[in-house]
């Protein structure tokens, strides 16, 4: 889709802070642009086809088929946070040195961001199954359950269209003024 000619490439970002004494973390979660590969990954049995004459192909869904669509709901949500979790943010502090006409030198500090890729270290992406290690990776990492919690919120934030966000969105457009054509 196109927008004046220009294709719409933007993933919603959201940005989940976890505060610490010893120095803040930012993870970004991002939209996943694929959600099909997880029914890729998923590999679901097939139906089964029951064809009585004189009726439509009816599809029974066998008690293999119901096991794991009920088992895959952990895997659901965990293939969503491993997918929207790209980078992690701190806030580091450097020193400018700059020289003034009189060669003066005056060092300034100033903080920027720092984003590294989120690195998962028992995850195999092309086994569906493993996803559901963030968590005790997560775990591992020092993190709280309550943290783990507020970064899964971010992920489906990230992923969904809250009322809030829907709602500031309205009213930022409307009050821009309008330009006619």
């Amino acid at each position: 889709m196109k927008l004046n000619g220009k294709k719409i490439t933007t993933a919603n970002e959201v940005v989940i802070p976890i505060i610490r004494t010893t120095g803040n973390l930012y993870f970004v979660a991002r939209a996943i642009e694929d959600p099909g590969e997880y029914d890729r990954l998923l590999k679901l049995p097939p139906p089964v086809t029951i064809e009585e004459p004189g009726k439509s192909p009816e599809k029974v869904q066998t008690s293999a088929y119901r096991k794991v669509i009920e088992g895959s709901f952990d895997t659901y949500i965990a293939f969503y946070v491993v997918k929207s979790l790209v980078k992690i943010g701190t806030i580091e502090s450097i020193s400018i040195t700059s020289t003034d006409t009189d060669d003066n030198e005056e060092a300034e500090t100033k903080q920027i961001r720092v984003y590294q890729s989120v690195e998962w270290e028992t995850i195999n992406f092309a086994d569906l199954k493993s996803y559901v290690n963030y968590k005790q990776e997560l775990l591992d990492a020092g993190l709280n359950v309550g943290e783990i919690t507020r970064i899964t919120n971010g992920v489906m934030e990230a992923n969904s269209l809250t009322e809030a966000g829907v709602d500031r969105a309205r009213d930022d457009f409307l009050a821009l003024p309008e330009v006619l054509p």
